[in-house]
């Protein structure tokens, strides 16, 4: 059955999503970000392409590893949160 004090801290961490409507925040967040995502997309395609996601978890696709590497570098000197799924990065 498990640890029941994990049951309540479970039990905490939702009540604290349900009071502070965080579920609503994170796809208006997402919404907006994946927006000016597209938008990148439509100005510079040579850069970025593919934006897609659900909520704040949003993905795009580089046409080099190296573009990649230096757009990641830029926006985490930019102090943007920038996370990397090393499984599924490809060139080309």
């Amino acid at each position: 059955m498990g640890d029941p004090s994990k049951l309540l801290l479970l039990q905490g961490v939702l009540e604290v999503i349900r009071r502070d409507s965080l579920l609503d925040l994170v796809q208006k967040t997402g919404e907006k970000l994946l927006t000016g995502l597209r938008s990148f997309e439509r100005e510079f395609p040579q850069l970025v392409h593919s934006a897609r996601g659900r909520g704040t978890f949003l993905a795009i696709t580089c046409p080099s590893t190296k573009l990649r590497d230096d757009l990641v570098a830029r926006l985490k000197k930019k102090g943007k949160l920038v996370v990397l799924d090393e499984l599924q990065l490809t060139s080309g």
